[in-house]
C-alpha cells in the first residue's frame, strides 16, 4: 500500500479542452494522466475498504504525502471517511476540490467536519470559491444540516463591493432556503442606492425563502419604476408566508399586468391561506372568474379538500367541469352502445388509463371483430381472428395521462391510428369487414378497462390527417356519443381532471391567433428575435445554453411554424409525457409544480424555471404525482409586441439542429 501511494501525484490544474459532450473543461495530456493514475489507485483501494482504513491508521501512511492520504481516505465509504478528509484538508497548500468539499458537505454532523467547513467558509480566500461550489452541488445535501453553516458566510458577502460575489450570496440564500437573512435580504431591497440587479436578487431570494414581509413589496410594487423589480415585488408578496400577503395581492389585482396575475395566482393557489383567498374573494366578486383556469381551480380543490367555500365555488364553475366515463377495470365495465362500422369512419376519443395498460383495457371492441385495445402498452385495431393486427401504434401509451386517440378507415380498408392529432402508425393490409355490436370499453379478456374516456366520437367517413389534428382538441358535444346503457363498474362523473380541450369561443380565438402569427413570421428579423431568445432559454436549451426544462429547441426550424406555433399556443394539447408537472404536496400544504430531475432514498430535486434545482427531503413530502399540464405556460406571446412576435419566431425558423 505504501508502495502504490507514494507514486500518487497531486492533480494538475491544466491543460485541458472543452468537453465534447457539456460546456465543462477536461484535462489532456499530462493532466489525463495523472487522472488516470489516480483512477486506477483508487480503484484498487475502493475493493479493500478494511484494509486502507487500518493502514491509514498506521505509521507508515503518516509518512506519505497528504494527497496520497486524501485520495485513499476518498476510496472509503463516504461517511466512514468524512472526519478523516475534514482533518487532512488543512494540510493541503491548495483549496479543496469538488469531491472534497461535496465529502465534507454531505456529513457536516460526524466529529470535526462541521468546523473544517466552518473554517473554510470563514477564510477570506476560501470563502467565495467554496460557497460557489456548495451552491453547484446543493441538490446532493441535505439543506437543513448544512444551513446553518452558511448564514454569516452569506451575510457578509451581501456586503460585498463586488458584484459576483453579492449574486452568490443570493444563490445561497435561495439555494439553502436561509430563512435567516429574511431581514437581510429586505434590507438589500429597501436601500435607497440598491442596484436593480441586485433588487431583483434579492426578492427572488425571498420569494423563495418565504419571506414574512409584505407591507414592504406592497409598497414597492406601487413606487418602483423598473418593471422587473415591480414583477419580482408581486412574486415575493405572492409567496410571503405574512398572514396580509393574499389580501394585499387582491386588493393590487387590478393594477396586474396579465402575467402578473398568472404569477400570483399560481403562487397563492399553492398554500392554504392563499387559496382560501382566492376562493373568498372569487365568491365576493373581487376577482373575476374569468381570470381562473383549469389548473388553478384544480390546485384549489386540492389544497382546500373538503373545504365548504370551494364546494360553493365549483357549483359556480360548472363550466369547468366535465363529464366523464369512469370504468373500474372489471369485466362489466364498458357501455353497451351497440355501435356498426361499416365502410369508412372515424373512431375518436380522450383517454386516460391507470398503471398496467395491457390488452384488457380497450377503446371499442365487439366479439369476433374489431378489437381497439392495446398490447405491450401500444394502441392497435385487432381486425378479428383472420386477419389479427392490422395497425399498431409506434408509440407507447402513457399512463395517468390524458391522450387522445383516432382510428380512422379508408374507402380502400386501411387503418391508421393517430395520437394527440398526429399520425402514429399506418396499417399495411385493408381490413373492409362490417363490424356490429361495437362496445365502448369491452375487450376481449376476461377483465376490464380501468381508466376515463370522455369525447367519444364515431363518425362515417375518414378524417384527414389535417382534420385530426385541427380538431382533436376542441369540444363538440353535436357529435359526440352519449354513455347509456352502463355496465357494471362503469359510471359517468363530473371532474376538473381532463383534457385540454378549447370551447368553441377559445377556439376561434385561438385559429385567429394562428393566423395572425403565420402571417407575422416571415416579417420578422432573425437577428433582432435572437436577443429575444433569452425568453425561451429560461426553460430551453439551444445550442450549448439554456435551461434543461423543456425540449432542446436546437432544431426547431426543422417542425416547421405551424408545430413551433402550436407547441407555443397549445402546450398542453400534444405533450410529450416528460415535460409534464411534477406535482409535489408538502406536508404543511403546500403544492410545488416542477421538472422531475432525480430522486434517492432520502429526496427529490426539482427544476423549475429560472430557479436553481431543489432538493425535497421526503419526510416533509406528503405525496407526489404527474399530472397533464405542461410546465410551459399558455399566453406566453400575448405579451409580446407584434414586431417582438415575428422576430421571435423568425429567429426560431433558422434554427436547424
Amino acid at each position: 500500500m505504501s508502495e502504490l501511494l507514494s507514486h500518487i501525484k497531486p492533480s494538475l490544474p491544466g491543460p485541458t479542452t472543452a468537453s465534447s459532450r457539456t460546456a465543462k473543461q477536461i484535462p489532456v495530456r499530462e493532466a489525463y494522466d495523472i487522472e488516470f493514475e489516480r483512477f486506477i489507485a483508487r480503484m484498487f483501494m475502493e475493493r479493500q475498504p478494511d484494509f486502507v482504513a487500518k493502514f491509514l491508521d498506521s505509521e507508515a501512511a503518516a509518512k506519505l504525502p497528504v494527497e496520497a492520504r486524501v485520495l485513499a481516505s476518498l476510496a472509503l465509504e463516504p461517511k466512514a471517511s468524512a472526519s478523516r478528509v475534514a482533518k487532512l484538508l488543512p494540510q493541503l497548500d491548495r483549496a479543496p476540490n469538488d469531491e472534497e468539499l461535496l465529502r465534507l458537505a454531505q456529513f457536516p454532523a460526524e466529529p470535526g467536519v462541521g468546523e473544517a467547513l466552518q473554517a473554510l467558509l470563514t477564510n477570506e480566500k476560501s470563502r467565495a470559491a467554496v460557497a460557489e461550489k456548495l451552491v453547484a452541488q446543493r441538490t446532493k445535501l441535505d439543506a437543513k444540516q448544512i444551513a446553518p453553516l452558511l448564514v454569516e458566510t452569506a451575510r457578509i458577502m451581501l456586503k460585498s463591493a463586488d458584484a459576483p460575489v453579492r449574486k452568490l450570496a443570493f444563490e445561497i440564500a435561495s439555494g439553502f432556503l436561509l430563512q435567516a437573512l429574511d431581514e437581510d435580504l429586505v434590507l438589500v431591497t429597501r436601500a435607497a442606492n440598491a442596484r436593480q440587479e441586485d433588487a431583483v436578487l434579492a426578492l427572488n431570494a425571498l420569494s423563495e425563502i418565504g419571506s414574512k414581509e409584505s407591507a414592504h413589496f406592497f409598497m414597492l410594487f406601487r413606487d418602483a419604476n423598473s418593471p422587473a423589480v415591480r414583477d419580482a415585488a408581486v412574486t415575493a408578496l405572492a409567496k410571503s408566508r405574512s398572514a396580509e400577503a393574499p389580501k394585499a395581492i387582491v386588493s393590487l389585482y387590478a393594477d396586474l399586468t396579465p402575467n402578473q396575475r398568472r404569477s400570483a395566482l399560481n403562487a397563492l393557489s399553492s398554500g392554504k391561506a392563499g387559496a382560501k383567498t382566492i376562493v373568498t374573494a372569487l365568491l365576493d366578486k373581487k376577482l373575476p372568474q374569468t381570470d381562473l383556469d383549469g389548473p388553478t381551480v384544480e390546485r384549489l380543490a386540492t389544497v382546500l379538500g373538503d373545504d365548504p367555500a370551494i364546494e360553493k365555488l365549483q357549483q359556480q364553475l360548472d363550466g369547468i367541469f366535465r363529464e366523464v366515463l369512469l370504468l373500474d377495470g372489471q369485466d362489466t365495465a364498458w357501455v353497451d352502445s351497440k355501435i356498426t362500422l361499416e365502410g369508412p369512419f372515424t373512431v375518436e376519443a380522450w383517454v386516460r388509463l391507470a398503471p398496467g395498460i395491457g390488452n384488457e383495457d380497450s377503446l371499442l371492441g365487439t366479439a369476433k371483430g374489431v378489437q381497439m385495445n392495446f398490447f405491450g402498452g401500444k394502441f392497435r385495431v385487432y381486425a378479428g381472428p383472420e386477419l389479427h393486427d392490422v395497425c399498431v401504434a409506434n408509440k407507447p401509451m402513457t399512463p395517468d395521462l390524458w391522450t387522445h386517440l383516432a382510428v380512422t378507415r379508408d374507402d380502400k380498408g386501411i387503418i391508421r391510428i393517430y395520437q394527440n392529432g398526429e399520425l402514429d402508425a399506418a396499417g399495411t393490409r385493408p381490413a373492409p369487414a362490417k363490424w356490429e355490436n361495437c362496445q365502448i370499453g369491452w375487450s376481449g379478456p376476461a377483465k376490464g378497462t380501468e381508466g376515463v374516456i370522455t369525447e367519444f366520437r364515431v363518425l362515417k367517413r375518414a378524417k384527414t390527417a389535417a382534420e385530426v389534428r385541427a380538431g382533436f382538441d376542441r369540444s363538440d358535444s353535436s357529435d359526440q356519443t352519449d354513455f347509456k346503457k352502463l355496465g357494471k363498474g362503469a359510471r359517468i362523473a363530473k371532474t376538473i381532471d381532463t383534457p385540454p380541450l378549447l370551447t368553441e369561443e377559445a377556439a376561434k380565438a385561438l385559429d385567429a391567433k394562428f393566423a395572425k402569427f403565420t402571417a407575422l413570421a416571415p416579417r420578422g428579423d432573425p437577428q433582432a428575435g435572437k436577443a429575444l431568445s433569452a425568453l425561451c432559454m429560461a426553460c430551453h436549451q439551444i445550442g450549448n445554453a439554456g435551461g434543461q426544462i423543456g425540449p432542446n429547441l436546437s432544431g426547431a426550424g426543422a417542425m416547421g411554424l405551424e408545430a413551433v406555433l402550436r407547441n407555443i399556443l397549445t402546450p398542453n394539447a400534444a405533450m410529450e409525457p416528460g415535460y409534464r408537472i411534477y406535482r409535489v404536496e408538502m406536508k404543511n400544504g403546500d403544492l410545488i409544480d416542477a421538472f422531475f430531475v432525480s430522486e434517492d432514498k432520502d429526496a427529490v430535486v426539482i427544476r423549475q424555471a429560472g430557479l436553481p434545482d431543489r432538493r425535497l427531503p421526503k419526510a416533509d413530502i406528503r405525496s407526489t404525482k404527474f399530472i397533464r399540464r405542461s410546465l410551459m405556460p399558455e399566453g406566453l406571446l400575448d405579451s409580446l409586441q407584434d414586431k417582438q412576435v415575428a422576430d421571435l419566431l423568425a429567429y426560431l425558423m433558422t434554427l436547424k439542429g
